[in-house]
């Protein structure tokens, strides 16, 4: 029989659970925060969606390529998630883990065999030989992922006291600090828009034939200079 004082401690956690609530509405910081992240991760979205009608993924979404890059973009899902709730360290740790899975399919298109390395800076570098990132402006935002994975490296293993959150009991939750949300909506825009600019790219033959609704969905959130690449035939034959 466990103590009666845990048992005592369950009943207060299944009440905690019941009224459990997220800020109000009337939290304006809380919803400008969440209004950014969400136009960026709902383009996200809409381009996979697309993207699992094109070729090659169509016909292997079983593939490496197809199944890493859906949990890449659960994971932003999911990163977005927990942050509502102002564990943001756990954001942090999930949105690393996107950008490594998001890599790993895409280094996946040269090196079969990426998911065997071990040493997820090894990983990152050989994605770097996708054709994806032989256009300089796309290799920028290679380049930017892998700053924003070290960066994020730094909240997951407490590198400094402003990494640590300290929470003490579930009843922190749920919480909001506006320096705190601040940096995990400009890293979360950071790098779900690089994500979104990388993969439009990927499949930039096919763009100019989506649906026009589709199409507007995902321009919100595409990076003009890359938009503008796509859509000249010149250059998107670089």
């Amino acid at each position: 029989m466990p103590p009666k004082s845990i048992k005592e401690d369950f009943e207060c956690l299944k009440e905690f659970v019941v009224g459990y609530e997220l800020p109000k509405h009337d939290n304006l910081e809380y919803f400008n925060n969440l209004k950014r992240t969400h136009k960026i991760y709902f383009s996200i979205l809409e381009l996979h969606a697309v993207c699992k009608g094109l070729a090659p993924l169509k016909d292997n979404l079983d593939s490496t390529f197809g199944k890493y890059l859906g949990e890449s973009i659960s994971e932003l899902g999911s990163s977005l998630f927990v942050s509502l709730h102002g564990c943001y360290k756990g954001s942090d740790q999930i949105l690393r883990s996107a950008i490594e899975n998001f890599l790993k399919a895409i280094g996946s298109t040269v090196h079969p065999n990426i998911i065997t390395i071990k040493n997820t800076y090894e990983v990152i570098d050989k994605a770097e030989d996708a054709e994806v990132f032989n256009t300089e402006e796309i290799k920028e935002k290679y380049s930017k992922l892998k700053c924003l994975y070290s960066n994020l490296c730094a909240s997951v293993h407490t590198a400094t006291e402003s990494n640590m959150q300290n929470i003490g009991a579930l009843g922190y939750f749920p919480y909001f600090e506006k320096k705190a949300s601040d940096e995990f909506m400009k890293n979360y825009i950071d790098v779900a828009t690089s994500i979104l600019n990388i993969l439009s790219w990927q499949f930039r033959a096919d763009y100019p034939r989506i649906h026009y609704k589709s199409r507007d969905i995902i321009d919100e959130s595409l990076s003009r200079d890359i938009k503008t690449k796509i859509l000249s035939p010149q250059l998107s034959e670089v």
